[in-house]
């Protein structure tokens, strides 16, 4: 065990000095750590309505939802690969999907967010030019009748979805939209705890009124900036509290324990400096005896 050779008299500051360490230590000491991660789709495609399942755009640049002047709708579909990304053991706190729409020729219509039910595919088809019209649907293709083009179709022609919108926004001119709901929240949450659920979202735009159609920039956009984005905060368990000693939580008993500790070394229940964690031996003042026990941790780590 490394020696710990400095007296505690020789701590660098008085209690009145040191007064930041405490209010930093108690924030590192929290029980739950929070953060945050953006996410990319890992597929996104659009469902372009035809009646024998002939066209689609997997590939293409761009997604679109709502209604054409022909009139035929279209419908977006994404998801988000939450494996590796967020801890399985995650408690999701808040959840922002950003989408630039970069072309309409309408005004403001609603659009919602819906979860998806089953597997769908991004095959390989790319439309042309602005690319609304679509293009031959290919194999692996989601297209409005088929979920993976050929073989597998959905149970309803459009996509099977959850009837309750996660999050409903009013898309109007050109510009980012961000879709934020406790609903969503708790469509990752689900995901996350069972992943084989995650097929992620449909979302529909203004199906009641011809030349309706918005256009957004898909995840295959050549520019990053304009891609979709999933910004998840969630709080994962401090799997360093248990660890005797470590006050600071950073998963090792070291100095910068040590001088926390000398800060609360003399404290008793009645005082402004009193906290348990620094009573190892909990008879109600921290002394020498609590020394003794921390030395007996110190140089410990998690891994040990």
């Amino acid at each position: 065990m490394p020696s710990l050779s400095l007296s505690l008299s020789d701590s660098r500051c008085d209690r009145r000095n040191c007064r930041w360490l405490i209010v930093g230590m108690c924030l590192l000491a929290s029980p739950l750590a929070a953060e945050t991660v953006n996410l990319t789709p890992n597929q996104d495609a659009t469902l372009v309505e035809h009646s024998q399942g002939g066209l689609a755009n997997g590939v293409g640049e761009y997604l679109f939802i709502g209604r054409t002047g022909q009139p035929e709708n279209r419908r977006l579909l994404l998801a988000f690969d939450l494996v590796g990304s967020i801890p399985v053991d995650a408690t999701i706190t808040s959840a922002t999907l950003r989408l630039n729409m970069s072309r309409t020729i309408s005004g403001a219509h609603p659009s919602s967010l819906h979860r998806v039910l089953r597997s769908w595919g991004e095959g390989p088809s790319d439309a042309l030019a602005n690319e609304g019209t679509g293009s031959t649907s290919a194999n692996g293709d989601a297209t409005w009748l088929h979920s993976i083009f050929p073989d597998e179709a959905w149970d309803q022609a459009g996509g099977d979805f959850s009837s309750l919108s996660s999050a409903t926004v009013a898309v109007a001119a050109e510009g980012t939209y961000d879709w934020v709901s406790s609903t969503m929240v708790d469509d990752i949450q689900g995901w996350l705890q069972e992943p084989s659920t995650n097929f992620g979202w449909i979302l529909l735009g203004d199906e009641s009124t011809s030349r309706s159609a918005k256009r957004f920039d898909s995840r295959e956009h050549s520019t990053a900036s304009r891609r979709p984005i999933l910004t998840v905060s969630f709080e994962v368990a401090n799997t360093t509290a248990g660890l005797r000693g470590d006050f600071d939580a950073n998963g090792r008993v070291d100095f910068d324990d040590f001088f926390v500790f000398v800060v609360h070394f003399g404290s008793v229940e009645s005082s402004d400096l009193w906290d348990p964690a620094f009573d190892l031996v909990e008879d109600g003042i921290v002394n020498t005896d609590d020394f003794f026990a921390f030395a007996a941790t110190f140089g410990r780590t998690t891994e040990d």
